[in-house]
């Protein structure tokens, strides 16, 4: 008779050194320190966002080059106007969204489809369904063009 027990699900581990999710992990990083460290040499504008449907408070912060976005940060105020928490998009050089640090995890995008989705210390996230990643890009994709938007960066 042979028996077989459930595997526990794997557990979440930094990417293996040198693997393409490693890679990607890696040049996100570099992309964000790049533009992080060179934010004085880019046009800085500020704005506050129109509510949303939750009713929160919002505000938007960008540093671009022309019509081109570098970074943008967007703001959750809690109901004293305190920032609660933030959203950090950084875009490549074509402008396109590749790479979030948001506090569900970090969003690494490839032309701006999703490629690895890692908790906040690095981690592959595991467990997600392919409609809940689906409808997190969706959301960040549609909260940056709005923000962007409201700055005339785009």
């Amino acid at each position: 008779l042979h028996c077989t027990s459930p595997q526990a699900p794997p557990q979440a581990a930094v990417p293996p050194p040198g693997s393409d999710a490693d890679v990607k992990r890696a040049g996100a990083l570099a992309l964000a320190k790049g533009i992080d460290d060179t934010l004085g040499t880019f046009t800085h504008a500020e704005k506050d966002l129109p509510a949303e449907a939750d009713g929160k408070a919002r505000a938007a912060e960008s540093w671009h080059v022309g019509k081109l976005p570098k970074k943008l940060v967007i703001k959750n105020k809690d109901a004293t106007g305190v920032v609660s928490d933030t959203t950090d998009f950084y875009f490549d050089e074509q402008g396109k969204m590749a790479f979030v640090r948001a506090p569900d995890g970090l969003f690494v995008f490839n032309m701006e489809s999703l490629a690895l989705w890692l908790d906040r210390e690095q981690r592959v996230k595991r467990g997600v369904s392919p409609a809940d990643a689906r409808t997190r890009v969706e959301e960040l994709r549609l909260r940056s063009a709005k923000a962007l938007s409201t700055l005339g960066v785009r």
